[in-house]
C-alpha cells in the first residue's frame, strides 16, 4: 500500500487534504471534525501541529516543506495548499454530480429512459441456441 497523508492545509484553517504520493495529489478533502470521522485522532493531531500525518513531516509535506508535486509534473507550493484544496473539494463535488448523472436506478428500465442505451442494448444481443 503507498502512503498518503493527512495535511492541514494553513495553521489558521479549518481545512485538511488527505494527499496521496501516488497519484500526486487529494484524495479527500474536509474539516477537523469530518477528518476525525475519517482518520485515527492520532493522524488528526499530528496534521494539527506539524502541518503533515507524517511520521517525518519536514521530508513530507509538513509546514517547513517547500511544496509537492501534482500529477507528476506541477509543484505545488505549500502556501497555496489551502487554495488548491478548496478548489478541488469543489471539483469533487462537481465531478461527482456529473458522474451521478451517468447513473440509473437499478429498479426502472434503463432502455426506457436512455435512447443511446436503448440502442446499444439492442445491437449488443446476441442471439444463443
Amino acid at each position: 500500500m503507498m502512503p498518503s497523508y493527512l495535511l492541514k492545509a494553513a495553521p489558521d484553517d479549518d481545512f485538511y487534504v488527505e494527499w496521496s504520493s501516488v497519484a500526486d495529489g487529494p484524495t479527500w478533502c474536509g474539516s477537523r471534525r469530518e477528518a476525525l470521522h475519517h482518520f485515527d485522532a492520532e493522524l488528526v493531531q499530528r496534521a494539527d501541529e506539524n502541518g503533515s500525518s507524517a511520521a517525518d513531516p519536514d521530508t513530507w509535506y509538513g509546514w517547513r516543506t517547500s511544496g509537492m508535486v501534482v500529477s507528476g509534473r506541477w509543484w505545488l507550493p505549500r502556501c497555496n495548499l489551502a487554495a488548491f484544496g478548496h478548489h478541488a473539494a469543489a471539483s469533487i463535488e462537481d465531478t461527482d454530480l456529473r458522474l451521478q448523472a451517468l447513473l440509473e436506478d437499478p429498479t426502472e428500465d434503463p432502455a426506457e429512459e436512455n435512447p443511446t442505451c436503448a440502442k446499444l442494448v439492442r445491437t449488443s444481443v446476441v442471439a444463443v441456441d
